[in-house]
């Protein structure tokens, strides 16, 4: 019986993504924005492609996660509510302040890490509606390497 629970904790201890109920995540996304003019329906811009690299901290027990990118800058970690399976992360996302309304979803392969998915949309000024599409591929990392991610600078 104690080769089998010291076995279990060895291998548990060896799964990189796995830490006291929480999963790390690296994910290398591809984000396209496209923002249009509400009162002409026509482009402000050209639509903006950006590659990033994305951080999330997940917590299975909690159903919640916390993400980190180049275009964070924020200190310390928000908390964001999410339906957690063993498979999948999903969120839906919202927020309004007196500038702007945004809304959209987040989905997340979580076993094996996989796919990233993401459509956000939002008005700015009531002038302005941006569509931000986001396709990425993730990983798993140990909680080291999520925090080595939070101290690389902002682009």
């Amino acid at each position: 019986m104690k080769f089998c629970l010291a076995t279990a904790a060895v291998l548990l201890s060896t799964t990189p993504a796995l830490s006291a109920d929480f999963i790390y995540l690296e994910c290398t996304t591809e984000m396209t924005v496209e923002s249009t003019g509400i009162s002409a329906g026509k482009p402000v811009k050209k639509t903006e492609k950006k590659s990033d690299t994305a951080f999330f901290k997940i917590d299975t027990n909690g159903n919640r996660f916390a993400s980190y990118n180049s275009s964070s800058t924020q200190d310390e970690l928000k908390w964001d509510e999410a339906t957690i399976t063993e498979d999948e992360l999903s969120a839906n996302m919202s927020e309004k302040n007196e500038l702007m309304e945004a809304s959209g979803v987040l989905n997340i392969e979580l076993q094996p890490p996989g796919q990233l998915t993401s459509q956000m949309s939002a008005v700015a000024f009531g002038m302005m509606t941006t569509d931000i599409d986001v396709t990425g591929d993730c990983e798993a990392i140990d909680e080291s390497a999520f925090e080595e991610g939070l101290k690389k600078p902002s682009s």
